[in-house]
């Protein structure tokens, strides 16, 4: 019983998590739970597991990764690697996909927070780029069929002046 791959293949989990350094484990509202990694050039990467029972659920969760993994828009946050396994444990059968996100903490709300705190207003040219990335993004979502199903400013994030 156990894992079915044999012990001369690499797990799935040590696929995705290969060249990658553990930082911490994380379980917020906008990612659940994941382990916070990060790479060789200090950019951290979530890597997040889901579990499931049946082969055609993992076929079909597959095929929404692949898509997600051929994003590659800079207002969008990146899946950057997925891995699967198939198990056989107490008499049952189950799946477990692994899938490593590009991870950003910075938010919007965060971003508001101290502007408030300084009492700072977002000029109109921060506004239209801000609506500009948020749009792009989404709209580009929209063509590849892919709802975002929660925008708010919780779970937009900053990079280098981009928002995700």
């Amino acid at each position: 019983m156990g894992n079915d791959q044999s012990d001369s293949q690499p797990k799935s989990q040590e696929l995705i998590e290969e060249n990658l350094t553990f930082v911490r484990k994380i379980n917020d509202d906008r990612f659940g739970e994941g382990k916070l990694m990060q790479d060789r050039n200090k950019n951290l990467v979530l890597i997040k597991n889901k579990i499931l029972s049946t082969e055609d659920a993992c076929k079909k969760y597959l095929e929404d990764s692949k898509i997600r993994l051929e994003i590659d828009m800079p207002t969008i946050i990146q899946l950057m690697k997925v891995s699967h396994s198939q198990h056989n444990e107490f008499c049952s059968n189950f799946f477990k996909v692994y899938q490593a996100w590009e991870y950003l903490d910075f938010s919007l709300d965060q971003e508001i927070i101290q502007k408030q705190s300084r009492n700072l207003f977002y000029s109109e040219n921060e506004l239209f780029h801000m609506m500009d990335c948020i749009l792009s993004g989404l709209i580009y979502l929209d063509s590849k069929k892919i709802q975002h199903g929660d925008i708010r400013p919780h779970n937009i994030f900053m990079n280098e002046n981009i928002y995700k």
